[in-house]
């Protein structure tokens, strides 16, 4: 068996790993777009593919599906390709899925001479997997992007009891790694943290958050409930949490079931592009009876947390001007993000307007710990570092010999 990663050996995100069997068959394990602009340049992908493998619905592992061929299957979960779907039609990028072969968890299936099983994993993307591999003489483990802290965390406690063990080698992200100085704090700690800020608070509360991040959205939506408020979101979050609901039944989602802790505030120019621009109208006609209007949280601010984006500050200034004054600000992204350009005007309303900015958020990988005890349930011959800014510092975490690849560099696994 032969690894090459063409993109993700020195960098987080982006990732893709070329896998060629024993007698030929050549798979791609995710195919992303990067991240940074780190200056690499493109690779070019192999003449021939069996197969590409996408693990879980963020655009560092699937953004660049456009550059494979139409006849090549596209091995991905139902949820997993709803969500690439949702993406494409609301930004009109070209993420289209042309030839699915469609697995569930933990079924085995194969591609060429390759026997593939997925193994679903914890990780801020709905329904993540991570990739055991076989061919007639290795066996390798994908991890994919996964943690042990949050709403799946269960998943690594049931692994570590029936491992697919020993592996030959272990492809292994570390996005924490170098980051493990900031404290761990599981899902259900974050909920019961945001719980107490918003009960001690009498004045609106609004947060930026990920629309597909649906652990952070169960738990803000848990919040809402525990403390007496109504999570209010936009369209698209509504429509994301919708659709996922038909593959998870205990995910809320704007509906009468939930109309008391759920609802929906229209923005002007997401809605007007729903409807001029995407033809969504429909799904907005859909949310008509757990609207939300302005006027409901100037009438009573400390019931609602209310979802906010870059693109509604302008508006949100025009309407809800006093509301905002000295309200809680709930930030439940990377910490990364905050200093990005496109963030520059929402961090001046909330500047201006005097805003508890509060950092509500936990990581969606994993930290060194919980590393471990993936790489000790598996037993791997060899640890490969990938989705990691820094590979030479896995041998500070394993005993199992380190080896680091760079991009477009050929590995064999004897």
């Amino acid at each position: 068996m032969i690894i090459t990663i063409h993109r993700g050996s020195h960098e987080i995100g982006g990732t893709c790993v070329e896998i060629e069997g024993s007698t030929g068959t050549r798979i791609l394990i995710d195919i992303g777009q990067p991240i940074l602009e780190t200056g690499a340049g493109p690779f070019i992908l192999p003449a021939h593919l069996d197969g590409v493998l996408i693990s879980h619905a963020h655009q560092d592992h699937y953004g660049l599906l456009a550059k494979i061929s139409p006849e090549v299957p596209v091995y991905i979960s139902a949820p997993t390709m709803r969500l690439i779907e949702i993406t494409a039609k609301f930004t009109g990028g070209d993420f289209a899925v042309r030839n699915p072969i469609v697995f569930k968890s933990h079924q085995p299936f194969t591609c060429g001479e390759f026997k593939i099983k997925p193994y679903l994993v914890d990780h801020s993307a709905f329904d993540a997997h991570g990739f055991l591999i076989e061919d007639e003489k290795n066996r390798i483990f994908y991890s994919g992007d996964f943690r042990g802290h949050g709403r799946k965390a269960a998943l690594l406690d049931r692994f570590e009891q029936y491992p697919p063990s020993p592996v030959d080698a272990l492809l292994l992200e570390g996005t924490m790694l170098g980051q493990d100085t900031e404290n761990i704090i599981t899902e259900h700690e974050l909920e019961e943290a945001i719980v107490a800020k918003l009960k001690a608070t009498r004045s609106a509360a609004f947060v930026c958050v990920s629309g597909q991040n649906i652990d952070r959205l169960v738990t803000l939506f848990r919040a809402c409930v525990k403390s007496g408020r109504r999570l209010v979101v936009d369209p698209y979050v509504g429509h994301v949490m919708s659709e996922l609901n038909t593959f998870s039944p205990n995910i809320p989602f704007p509906s009468s079931d939930y109309a008391c802790s759920l609802g929906v505030y229209y923005p002007n120019r997401l809605c007007r592009r729903m409807r001029i621009h995407l033809k969504l109208g429909h799904v907005l006609d859909s949310f008509d009876a757990v609207r939300v209007q302005a006027r409901d949280i100037i009438r009573k601010p400390e019931g609602y947390l209310v979802l906010v984006r870059d693109t509604m500050v302008e508006e949100l200034t025009e309407k809800l001007s006093q509301s905002a004054e000295n309200a809680l600000f709930l930030y439940s992204l990377w910490r990364g993000y905050w200093d990005k350009e496109n963030m520059a005007v929402l961090k001046n309303w909330v500047t201006e307007r005097h805003m508890d900015h509060v950092y509500a958020h936990t990581s969606g990988h994993a930290y060194p710990s919980t590393l471990r005890r993936l790489a000790e349930a598996l037993s791997p011959r060899q640890i490969i570092p990938i989705h990691t800014a820094c590979p030479e510092n896995y041998g500070d975490y394993f005993t199992q010999e380190i080896r680091i690849a760079n991009d477009g560099e050929a590995i064999g696994i004897n």
